[in-house]
């Protein structure tokens, strides 16, 4: 390979031994490369969360963190996960090859080192580092143009949403054009509410949703959802009861987006729902006085959901697999309500309503703070 094929790539050479550091830097001074250097495991940590080189030589044998621990931590932090680490050492037992493999660590290069070897070894790691950030850059370009795709549809369709609903007040229109607009504006408002997640679940994703924390009131938002759907409901002939906790409810929470988490469930409810049939949202306290807790449960006499797929309900690249399966209640909407609950330092489930149906839950502490 030309040496100047990966110019100005970072190498990290950890070892307590300076003629080691200077044995490895002089064997590799030719290949255009840029170094870092560490003595120990904990200034080999820092030097990667401050500088993240593109491979790291790690000395096993070194006083304090070894280098089994500082590849472990290393491999564990989903930040430093991608380095490649090569093991220099001098032990060639299977048990510490083993040891060094469980710890995350990508190459072994045995004492005394090779030049050639060395080199080899540095090379093909570098390669897989380069590939690695050629997919994340596609990955991002991809998701960079699905976001301003769907960002962009927004403007046509809210000009289509506007005029919907201004044909609607044009006078003397015959009940089978106001039944035509009325369905117009019913899906045209759907897809909008579909981009709203998309756009939400996707900022998510990339830790740019900002929570908008204020201390509010859960049975109070529960109440304008119920009502919001209160027409819907009647229409389908299902009965919307309400056992809410006597004493406030009061979290420190964001009232849009857990309007938006209790929408989807309710909308779920209603329309997995038979008619006639009824529909309870339930709320709790609970916990330590120093810690305390509320709890949602919304409870339906639907289809239900196997007990095999109540956990992969809530994932995002499960839905098309779930829904070829005849699993009801899936989509984005519960990925996108699973984010907003765990953005709370809270989690969501769903469990079997007896005799029939389901019961979604979820729980968020108090005080957001206390639990991060």
């Amino acid at each position: 390979m030309d040496k100047k094929s990966n110019p100005g790539s970072k190498i990290l050479i950890v070892d307590d031994e300076t003629i080691i550091l200077d044995t490895l830097h002089a064997f590799l001074m030719d290949e255009d490369y840029e170094f870092l250097f560490a003595v120990n495991g904990e200034e080999a940590i820092k030097k990667v969360n401050s500088t993240p080189p593109d491979v790291i030589l790690l000395d096993i044998m070194m006083p304090g963190i070894d280098g089994f621990e500082v590849c472990q931590r290393l491999k564990s932090d989903p930040a430093t996960s991608y380095i490649p680490i090569i093991l220099v050492t001098a032990l060639d037992s299977t048990e510490e090859i083993t040891r060094g493999l469980d710890s995350g660590a990508d190459e072994f290069i045995s004492k005394p080192v090779d030049r050639r070897e060395l080199k080899a070894r540095v090379r093909s790691m570098l390669r897989i580092k380069h590939q690695y950030d050629d997919l994340e850059n596609t990955i991002r370009l991809r998701d960079d143009l699905s976001n301003l795709v769907v960002h962009d549809m927004r403007s046509p369709l809210n000009i289509i949403m506007g005029h919907g609903e201004m044909l609607l007040n044009v006078p003397n229109l015959q009940e089978g054009l106001v039944n035509r607009i009325t369905k117009i504006n019913e899906q045209s408002e759907r897809l909008n509410k579909l981009i709203n997640e998309m756009l939400m679940i996707a900022r998510m994703e990339q830790g740019k949703m900002v929570l908008n924390l204020v201390s509010s009131n859960l049975n109070q938002v529960i109440e304008r959802v119920v009502s919001d759907h209160k027409v819907i409901a009647e229409a389908r002939n299902l009965n919307i009861t309400l056992a809410l906790c006597k004493d406030g409810c009061s979290a420190v929470i964001d009232e849009h987006l857990m309007s938006r988490v209790i929408d989807n469930l309710l909308s779920n409810a209603l329309k997995f729902s038979p008619a006639y049939s009824e529909i309870k949202i339930q709320t709790t306290t609970f916990g330590l006085p120093q810690k305390p807790a509320l709890g949602f449960m919304i409870f339906d006499q639907g289809p239900g959901i196997s007990s095999e797929f109540q956990e992969e309900i809530f994932e995002k690249y499960k839905v098309v697999a779930l829904k070829k399966a005849g699993v009801s209640q899936v989509g984005l909407g519960l990925f996108f309500c699973k984010l907003v609950i765990e953005a709370h330092q809270g989690r969501i489930w769903v469990e079997n309503n007896k005799p029939l149906g389901s019961v979604f839950c979820f729980e968020i502490p108090v005080n957001h703070y206390q639990s991060v």
